[in-house]
Formats: C-alpha cells, structure tokens, sequence
C-alpha cells in the first residue's frame, strides 16, 4: 500500500520457458494505494512480452484472482498474456477474476491477451469451463472499462470457446464500458468463436456514456463462424447495448440459444 502499488502473483519476463504453467491451487494479487496519487495495478498471472516463443500452454483449474484499490487509478488483469508467439493455449476450468476500484479511472480484464504487448500469433485456443469475471468501478466523476475477455492479435488461429462457462464484465462509473468478449485482428482470424454458456456485460454510467457488448469481434480477415446456443447479454442504463457487436467480419453466424436485448449488429457497422 502507499502512493504507488505494484502487485503480481506470478511473473515470467525475459527468456525462454519450455515448461507451461498449471495452477490447481490459488494465485493471487492485491495492490492497494490510498495516498498522494494513489495507483495502483495487480496482476495475477503475468506472461511478459518479453519472453521469447511460449507453446507449451497455461491451465488453471484452481483460482486466479487480482484486486486493485486506488485513490486515483487501479487496474487489474487476472491473467495477462503478452508473449510474442503464444501457441500453447489457455484453458481455464477453475475461477479467474480480476477487479478494480478507484476514483477516477478503473480497469479491470479478466483474461487479456496481447492487451500489454504486441502479440503477432496466437495459434493455441482458449477453452473457458470456468468462471472469468471482471468488475471496475470509479466512484468519483470517472471511467471504467471492464472485459471478461480480450484477445488481441496480428493472426489468430484456434477456437475462442467458452464450453458452459460464465463470462461476465461489470462497470460502473460516471461513463463505463463493458465487453464480455473482445476478439480483434490485424491480419486474418482462422479460428471460430463457440459460445455454449453464459456471456454477459452490464454498465451502470451516472450521467455520462454506458456502452456494453456480451460479445465485440472487429478487425481484418475475420471469416470464421461464431455459433452461440448459450446466452450472450449486454445491458446498460443509459447508452448503448448490443449482444453481438461484429465489425469488418464476413463470416457466418449461427444462433440457437440467446442474443439479449439490442441484438446484433454484424458486418461494417458500428
């Protein structure tokens, strides 16, 4: 605690690992700077952008969580996973959380990838059976922005599945966004997103702007499908609200399940 908070519960940076990580148990990180400019960040799994090509793949069944408190800003990513070359995959059938509070500005992911550093592939998947949650709020006259989970990456190859799991992206703030899923590419996205759970955003702004997706997918070569027999929901109070927000995408859409208020909006729009 103090003016300034740095929190990791577990931290790769430069090298090469041939190992991958498992985690049955609990990761944890928690920072908290309530003096002078008060910010402060927590991380519980950090994968740096300065770790050479990481293919051996990250499973949690346990718990990974990051907290940050700060009088002016905090941020807080449960798992942050920026190596170059990602190729080994996530799967999460345990618990990941990642919240944020503070005054003024508040962020929290639950999962980001390539959010911290340029990722140019990422070939593995993510699987999500468990739980992914992120929740910021500013109480002040502030911004939050909270995602489940983001993917952002030059080339994605692999499914994005999220296989009777929960996602969920809470904000609030005078002016907040939420997005449960956020894909974005530069180059070509050969994968598909499989959606059988639970995907929700919900933004409470108090008197600026809300926007919240369940689901956001933009960028170029986006030609996959995205099938849903889940539940995919966004909500906000005032603003905007869409299930499925798909950008610059020529695939195909299957749904079975639920698209919740606002619908979609698909191909070019914004």
């Amino acid at each position: 605690s103090g003016r300034l908070a740095l929190a990791h519960g577990l931290a790769l940076f430069d090298g090469t690992y041939l190992g991958g990580i498992t985690n049955s148990g609990t990761i944890a990180a928690t920072a908290t700077a309530t003096t002078g400019p008060g910010a402060a960040t927590a991380t519980g799994v950090l994968l740096c952008g300065c770790v050479g090509p990481f293919s051996s793949g990250i499973a949690n069944s346990g718990t990974i969580r990051a907290t940050a408190q700060g009088r002016s800003s905090a941020k807080a990513l449960g798992a942050s996973l920026n190596s170059e070359t990602l190729s080994g995959g996530l799967t999460n059938g345990g618990t990941i959380s990642a919240t944020a509070n503070a005054t003024n500005a508040a962020l929290a992911i639950g999962i980001g990838i390539g959010f911290e550093g340029p990722l140019s592939l990422f070939s593995g998947g993510l699987t999500n059976s468990g739980t992914v949650s992120a929740s910021a709020i500013a109480s002040g006259s502030g911004f939050a922005t909270a995602t489940g989970i983001v993917v952002l990456a030059s080339s994605l190859g692999g499914n994005i599945t999220n296989s009777a799991g929960t996602i969920a992206a809470i904000a609030q703030a005078t002016s907040a966004i939420a997005i449960g899923l956020h894909v974005e590419t530069d180059t070509i996205f050969a994968g598909n997103i499989v959606n059988s759970g639970t995907i929700s955003a919900a933004v409470t702004a108090s008197g600026g702007t809300g926007t919240a997706y369940g689901m956001d997918v933009s960028g170029n070569g986006m030609s996959g499908t995205i099938t849903n027999s889940g539940t995919v929901t966004a909500s906000a109070n005032q603003g905007t609200a869409l299930g499925i927000r798909a950008v610059s995408f020529t695939g195909t859409i299957v749904n079975s399940g639920t698209i919740g208020p606002g619908g979609m909006v698909v191909a070019g729009s914004t």
